[in-house]
């Protein structure tokens, strides 16, 4: 069995703050943002993001993306949504 052309699996943990979020959501949506720009700067194709915030996992798996659950998180499902967007 030929494993040419077949990309071994990596994992990459990023260990980042952000100061004066205010809410775990937020921060939750921030996290996801920063995940998807450098996985987007690394030209990271068939990712596969990891959330345990349910609500932040409904919404952006949910068609309409218009409406988020707290407004202060648009910049960042927005951030990863352009970035997650253009990988596969």
């Amino acid at each position: 069995m030929s494993m040419e052309g077949v990309q071994p699996v990596h994992a990459i943990y990023i260990k980042a703050v952000m100061t004066n979020a205010a809410s775990v959501l937020i921060a939750e949506a921030a996290a996801l943002a920063l995940a998807a720009t450098v996985n987007d700067a690394l030209n990271i194709n068939n990712t596969i993001f990891l959330s345990d915030c349910q609500q932040l996992v409904h919404f952006l798996n949910d068609a309409d993306q218009t409406n988020p659950p707290d407004w202060r998180i648009k910049y960042f499902t927005q951030l990863f949504a352009n970035c997650a967007g253009q990988r596969r």
